[in-house]
């Protein structure tokens, strides 16, 4: 009887590097549905963070019209987190993310895209500002509008991309 060869052992599992992007007290080791609600009034045009069982974890809050449209998310207690703003001018409608409540280029932490111009879901790429090339998406995030839903799906970890 001929002898086969052993299998291949599988490629030792990586564990995934931990990132902290805001502060790590955010960070939990596993995965968060979250559900994103937008609250509309004429003083601000803001949005609710809340997770699985209604528990409101951010609030988004900005000026309902503005020419960057202009937004801060804070947490619960009302602490600012970061601003975001659009980016004028941009095909995929670029966002940009500061620390806090700045929009100094100094405190860029991420720029997010949308994959692709046209889009059934909502896929964002999310590009670190350290970043500069952008050849490969440090996360990507996948939504549904209609489900209320966002999910980041992947992390850029040495051998591992963005799903296309």
């Amino acid at each position: 009887m001929m002898a086969y060869p052993p299998a291949p052992a599988p490629p030792p599992m990586q564990t995934p590097v931990s990132v902290s992007v805001i502060d790590p007290h955010f960070q939990v080791g596993y995965a968060v549905d979250l559900t994103i609600q937008k609250k509309i009034s004429l003083a601000e045009g803001g949005f609710g963070v809340t997770d699985i069982n209604g528990n409101i974890m951010f609030t988004v809050k900005g000026k309902l019209f503005s020419l960057h449209d202009r937004r801060v998310l804070v947490d619960a207690v009302g602490n600012p987190l970061f601003t975001f703003q659009q980016k004028l001018l941009t095909s995929h409608r670029r966002w940009q993310v500061f620390r806090g409540e700045s929009t100094d280029s100094s405190n860029l932490l991420f720029s997010v895209k949308k994959s692709s111009l046209i889009q059934f879901k909502t896929k964002l790429d999310v590009f670190m500002a350290s970043n500069t090339s952008e050849d490969v998406c440090d996360f990507r995030i996948d939504g549904s509008y209609y489900e209320r839903f966002m999910r980041r799906i992947c992390w850029k970890h040495q051998q591992y991309h963005c799903p296309t």
